[in-house]
């Protein structure tokens, strides 16, 4: 994984056995990782590791400001609130800047929430154990011209397949593979 991403400004939300690797490959490789997670705990690991730990998730979206926020969460109703809730992403968030859902949002949420803010539907499968070798399928959602720099990102996350679908296919392709 050679591809670098010095000078970019990512945001992680959900630093539990998925994210946490996730967050610590893409600060590996050059990123300036700004994170936000419920529990105290991996906060400490990640500031540990030199990753800036933000106290809300408004902050968190204004200090990446056009740039990425990545998710890995449990549910829909947990994304929802993380970033249309009080308090949520959506109070800081970018016109310009997109969020990654990574997690288990199911499709009609995917749906609904693609048609608020620059969304890109990103399941993952593979375990704790994919996140942290990194070696997990990727179902990408198919480019679009503002995210001609998600190639470059998701090789810092996946040695193993990437796949390019349509919106919300990956979340029906991604279920047998759970």
């Amino acid at each position: 994984m050679s591809q670098s991403l010095v000078g970019q400004r990512i945001g992680f939300v959900g630093l539990g056995n998925m994210g946490a690797p996730m967050a610590r490959h893409l600060h590996a490789a050059g990123a300036k990782m700004f994170v936000w997670n419920r529990s105290p705990a991996p906060r400490l690991t990640a500031e540990a590791l030199g990753m800036t730990v933000v106290p809300t998730l408004g902050e968190l979206a204004l200090a990446i400001g056009s740039g990425v926020i990545c998710l890995n969460l449990t549910t829909a109703e947990v994304v929802e609130a993380t970033v249309f809730g009080d308090g949520g992403l959506h109070e800081g968030i970018d016109p310009a800047g997109m969020i990654i859902d990574f997690g288990t949002t199911g499709v009609p949420a995917t749906k609904r929430f693609a048609e608020r803010v620059t969304w890109v539907d990103a399941p993952v499968s593979g375990g704790q154990v994919g996140a942290e070798q990194p070696r997990f399928r990727l179902w990408w959602e198919e480019a679009k011209p503002q995210f001609s720099e998600l190639g470059r990102f998701s090789a810092r996350l996946v040695e193993g397949s990437r796949t390019l679908v349509p919106l919300v296919q990956g979340r029906s392709l991604n279920l047998p593979t759970n």
